[in-house]
């Protein structure tokens, strides 16, 4: 258990949001650990040479108002061909590479 309560994630060719709650100030080292397992994970299926360069930039949350500006803000990318997951779709979902 990574400690991490996921509510929204995005993910496109470039970039990557993520609303989450984190347990302990341990953020970056965190997702590092989820970017590397992500990276072997593209790497032994689509043979992906190369994923992310930078750290990640973290940005608590103020408000609740923030937190839902956030959450809309990072469903909006599915609208721009992101891959975009959701507390709503459930724990699981099914990769379209799989069927």
């Amino acid at each position: 258990m990574q400690g991490i309560e996921v509510l929204a994630l995005s993910m496109d060719a470039i970039h990557y949001h993520i609303l989450a709650r984190f347990l302990d100030k341990q953020v970056r080292p965190r997702v590092g650990r989820a970017k590397k397992h992500a990276y072997f994970q593209l790497r032994e299926r689509w043979r992906v040479p190369k994923v992310w360069e930078r750290l990640c930039n973290v940005t608590p949350i103020a408000d609740r108002s923030h937190q839902v500006n956030v959450f809309r803000y990072i469903c909006s990318h599915r609208e721009k061909g992101a891959w975009v997951w959701t507390f709503r779709e459930g724990l699981y979902w099914r990769d379209a590479a799989e069927e």
